[in-house]
């Protein structure tokens, strides 16, 4: 069985700075060497919640709770002693290590800890100075004058370059126990002769802190624009997981409390264009999509995510698996929105085409994320018939069911259920069981189903059929399919008020191919819209008798060669088939 140490729930609080943890929640004022600010955990007039730096503690006066940063966790967030390990361990980046699950690295984790930020700082410095003498440099500065990265840029990013003898003398100075720490965490590579070199070699090298301000890994450019690797990042290892880490995050979050709201960008480039106009609050992802633990770090220091989306990725099929990832982390105060840019464009390039304050509008006018699954689903089809509601109502019942704010959730709920038109919301759940794809159901059309489809969908047309109409009692047309079901159903509907689709197939339950069948003729839309179904209804139910009495003369002729020997009641029935055949020809 796994179980945490003690040892590095020890470590794992000593690697974090409690004032960090505590002012991305409360606003913490310095008043001489404590921080001082209103209870979090209690309504009070004057400040008496304390957090001591040095001994990384804090204490309130006030309702006398008291702790580190695992009890402020478990306190501010409703957390038990596991969740808030968990919560401290993706803020610091740092993996949580189990007794039984404990390699050669990770048990040295803490131990190299400082050497491997040493080392990175190290080459990164390296990298920067490299920039600026690199014999190469008018084909870098070319490819800053292109995108109109400006020198402060360079330096507020620290961007460097791969490629000059600096930076391969410093990997050759390092003893083999360096270069070979460097070469497992994947920050150098080894070639077949056994000799270390930068994995990105020839590349313009962005720095990639962690929430702590450390490099923990970099992100290469190609300056080659047909290199098959654009961009290539350093290895996944224990100090640096992908998913863990966002580009610039450190920047917007140091000296701040909680920020108003966070922009996710696609690429560094964006980050830092976005940053010379004046938006100095996004972040870039380093994969192709967000991780549900990026999203859980974006949300311990704000409220509002906004994803900015590059023109050519603004396709729902792209964004569906982003939704269902943000959706379950939305609730009265958090909230996720997107922002779609014109085809062709990313934010880097509408920027400077429209300056920070149409950017910015564009920000403030971005979709809720709820607002993005009606655009794509309500929009998609027009909710006239009922096939299409039920399409909807399917495809946005498994988003709905991830939203974990019960109150969120009801006025989302409540939204759906205007749209189409359903007043009570038992039926929205109900109809969330009926699984169907989006294709047009094939059905062969027949009269029975023809006047089952449209009973399903219209109830009240059930006055129109006399379940006492002899038609309807003969042995010949107890045997035509699909007849006892209709009976059925007119008879479910004629007794029951407030009679619906929802009602009906409850009382088939427990006989789940009529339910199905039921469900499938509910779909099934065979006419076009804006026709009038009491005459259709009326007129496919006299086809229906007339149907049953012609097949019913013939077999009364075929098994009865000499009329004259018919009883009188077999003659007055035929008589009566005669003359109702006759009014309806």
């Amino acid at each position: 069985m796994n179980y945490i140490s003690s040892l590095f729930i020890s470590q794992l609080v000593s690697s974090n700075n409690i004032i960090d943890i505590i002012s991305s929640k409360v606003n913490l004022k310095k008043v001489g060497k404590y921080y001082k600010s209103f209870c979090p955990f209690h309504d009070e007039k004057n400040p008496s919640f304390i957090v001591n730096k040095d001994k990384q503690f804090f204490y309130c006066f006030g309702c006398k709770i008291s702790g580190n940063i695992i009890d402020f966790l478990m306190k501010i967030n409703n957390y038990n002693f596991l969740d808030a390990i968990k919560e401290l361990s993706n803020i610091s980046n740092i993996p949580i290590l189990y007794n039984n699950n404990i390699n050669i690295i990770n048990k040295n984790y803490f131990l190299n800890k400082n050497k491997f930020f040493k080392l990175m700082l190290s080459l990164n410095n390296i990298y920067v100075k490299s920039l600026f003498i690199n014999y190469k440099f008018y084909k870098l500065n070319n490819f800053f004058l292109k995108r109109n990265i400006n020198y402060n840029c360079i330096l507020h990013f620290s961007i460097g370059y791969s490629y000059n003898v600096l930076v391969n003398k410093f990997i050759n100075n390092l003893n083999y126990e360096n270069k070979y720490f460097l070469y497992k965490l994947g920050i150098l590579i080894k070639n077949k002769f056994g000799n270390f070199y930068d994995r990105l070699f020839n590349r313009i090298i962005f720095p990639i802190h962690n929430v702590n301000g450390n490099i923990v890994a970099f992100g290469g450019r190609s300056i080659i624009n047909n290199n098959f690797n654009k961009y290539i990042n350093s290895s996944n290892n224990v100090y640096f997981t992908k998913n863990y880490n966002l580009y610039n995050f450190y920047n917007i979050i140091k000296n701040k409390n909680k920020l108003k709201r966070i922009l996710i960008v696609e690429g560094y480039i964006d980050v830092i264009m976005l940053y010379k106009f004046g938006i100095n609050y996004s972040v870039a992802l380093l994969g192709s999509s967000i991780s549900k633990k990026q999203i859980e770090i974006l949300y311990f220091y704000t409220n509002k995510i906004i994803l900015c989306l590059d023109g050519d990725k603004s396709n729902f099929s792209y964004i569906k698996s982003i939704i269902k990832l943000l959706i379950s982390f939305i609730n009265i105060k958090r909230m996720s929105f997107f922002v779609f840019l014109p085809y062709g464009e990313d934010p880097d390039s509408l920027i400077q085409k429209e300056g920070k304050l149409l950017f910015e509008e564009r920000l403030n006018n971005s979709l809720s994320i709820i607002d993005v699954l009606f655009k794509f689903y309500f929009l998609k089809d027009n909710l006239l018939t009922y096939r299409n509601k039920v399409f909807f109502v399917n495809s946005l019942i498994p988003y709905i069911s991830k939203i974990n704010c019960s109150i969120t959730k009801y006025f989302v709920k409540r939204n759906i259920l205007n749209k189409i038109g359903i007043l009570n919301e038992y039926y929205l759940n109900n109809l969330s069981y009926y699984q169907y794809n989006n294709k047009r159901l094939k059905v062969k059309f027949t009269l029975l189903r023809c006047l089952i489809s449209l009973l399903l969908k219209y109830p009240i047309l059930s006055s129109k059929v006399n379940l006492y109409d002899k038609i309807f009692n003969y042995s010949f047309s107890k045997k035509i399919p699909g007849l006892n079901l209709f009976l059925c159903l007119v008879n479910i509907c004629i007794n029951n008020k407030n009679v619906n689709f929802i009602k009906i197939i409850s009382n088939f339950k427990n006989n789940i191919i009529i339910k199905n069948y039921l469900i499938k003729l509910f779909l099934w839309n065979f006419f076009p819209n804006n026709v009038n179904y009491n005459l259709i209804f009326n007129n496919t139910l006299i086809k229906l008798k007339f149907f049953i009495i012609k097949n019913m003369l013939k077999k009364f002729l075929i098994n009865n060669n000499n009329l004259y020997e018919l009883s009188l009641n077999k003659k007055i029935k035929i008589w009566n088939l005669i003359k109702f055949k006759n009014l309806n020809q």
